[in-house]
């Protein structure tokens, strides 16, 4: 039976050392799960490494606990994959955050466009990193995932240009794109994809033809218009499993 996963603010120490869990974990799994001393949980610090451990004090605001053993493991896809998009407006922005780290993006590059409507000038960058780091834990505890991933700050489309290494693709609407499913990646050797995603109204020509510059790869979800949400799902989905 799988354990429930909780944050560790401080890195993990080696077997037989206590550590210490942060006010809002030991509440959660105080208050939430009504662990006692002797339960066992799974611990993660997000730098790829979990442990086993057990409770031994647990207060509503004070829960300590032994590391029994340490894991290296860290469920991710083998390619590294960067989402590069166009947030929506508030809490849709916050859903696409969400689900692209679920799903298993490394690093997420919000974009501002002609048609953005998420401005990043009119938000606390302090408050935004803040907020991006808890939705980024709780999805961490959900997915099983042990490393925590990247917000870079907003970058334009002119500082996109492709790394050496990696292979970027455009969602388009374009009818004569080739669906990403049926794109045989097998013999790419990559190390890293990066898919880029554009604002509900979608990319001027202009934006189309700079990233097609760039070396970006045309590529449709579909015959349907999407939600910037779930062509994220969905395009990052399909590159997971390659």
């Amino acid at each position: 039976m799988s354990l429930e996963r909780f944050f560790a603010e401080s890195p993990l120490p080696g077997p037989g050392v206590e550590i210490e869990l942060g006010v809002e974990e030991a509440r959660h799994l105080v208050s939430v799960y009504r662990a006692t001393s002797g339960r066992e949980v799974t611990l993660f610090d997000g730098s790829g490494v979990e442990v086993r451990a057990r409770v031994v004090k647990a207060e509503k605001r004070l829960v300590r606990l032994e590391v029994i053993e340490c894991l290296k493991v860290d469920r991710k896809p083998v390619v590294d994959i960067e989402l590069a998009v166009a947030l929506p407006r508030g809490g849709a922005a916050d859903d696409v955050i969400r689900r692209a780290l679920e799903v298993g993006a490394s690093r997420i590059i919000p974009l501002e466009t002609e048609r953005s409507v998420y401005r990043a000038e009119r938000k606390d960058e302090a408050k935004r990193r803040e907020r991006f780091r808890r939705i980024a834990i709780a999805s961490m505890k959900l997915s099983g995932r042990n490393s925590m991933p990247l917000l870079l700050g907003h970058r334009s489309l002119a500082e996109l240009a492709l790394p050496t290494g990696t292979l970027g693709f455009l969602g388009s609407t374009d009818p004569d794109a080739p669906f990403l499913s049926k794109i045989d990646l097998s013999a790419e050797s990559a190390p890293c994809f990066r898919l880029v995603i554009g604002p509900e109204g979608g990319f001027s020509q202009d934006e189309i033809a700079a990233l097609r510059s760039f070396g970006y790869r045309d590529l449709s979800f579909g015959p349907m218009v999407l939600r910037v949400q779930t062509a994220v799902v969905l395009g990052l989905g399909i590159l997971a499993m390659r």
